[in-house]
């Protein structure tokens, strides 16, 4: 099998962790974005395992950028950022 990471089968454990600062107006404002917000995360770790013991880590920054949407907020974009 190519290009795929894992089949969600292959998934024992994933856990996401993040660090982030408040919610700000996007800046510069963008017209094509009205409302939407940019959160800063300063610290984001990633696991998968495939099976006890067994997997991969990441860590990193980023930006996300947050869409409103039926009084909900979506994430419509991710920028990795390298760290400091």
């Amino acid at each position: 099998m190519g290009g795929g990471l894992w089949v969600a089968a292959g998934v024992y454990s994933l856990r996401v962790d993040f660090q982030f600062e408040a919610a700000t107006d996007l800046d510069p404002p963008d017209p094509d974005r009205p409302g939407w917000k940019k959160i800063f995360a300063s610290s984001i770790n990633f696991e998968l395992l495939t099976s006890p013991g067994n997997g991969f880590g990441a860590q990193a920054q980023g930006e996300f950028l947050m869409q409103p949407l039926n009084g909900r907020w979506y994430i419509a974009e991710f920028s990795h950022l390298p760290r400091p």
